[in-house]
């Protein structure tokens, strides 16, 4: 039995597979359930994302990025963009402008 909780703990404990999967590692596997747990905490709750990890089936587009109308926001197209199919145009994350 205690070889069984330790196996799952090893594989629970395991970052390299997620950092692998999605570029991102967390501090802790597990967040805390309630106000206390996050008390007793001494280690900060944190992540490290790596923006630039290679993704194998990554596609391409062949154009220049598309850029926001607000000339001193200067963010681009990008996933987290809001996208309107039917009107053709996007929402920029940062300033909520519709492009």
């Amino acid at each position: 039995r205690r070889f069984y909780i330790a196996s799952a703990l090893l594989a629970a404990m395991d970052v390299r597979s997620g950092e692998a999967a999605n570029g991102m590692r967390m501090s802790w596997n597990i967040w805390p359930c309630s106000q206390q747990d996050a008390a007793k905490i001494v280690v900060p709750l944190g992540c490290l994302y790596t923006p630039l990890k290679a993704v194998d089936g990554l596609q391409l587009v062949e154009y220049e990025p598309v850029r926001c109308k607000v000339g001193s926001c200067g963010s681009v197209l990008n996933p987290c963009s809001f996208v309107d199919f039917r009107t053709k145009t996007w929402t920029c994350p940062f300033c909520s402008q519709a492009n």
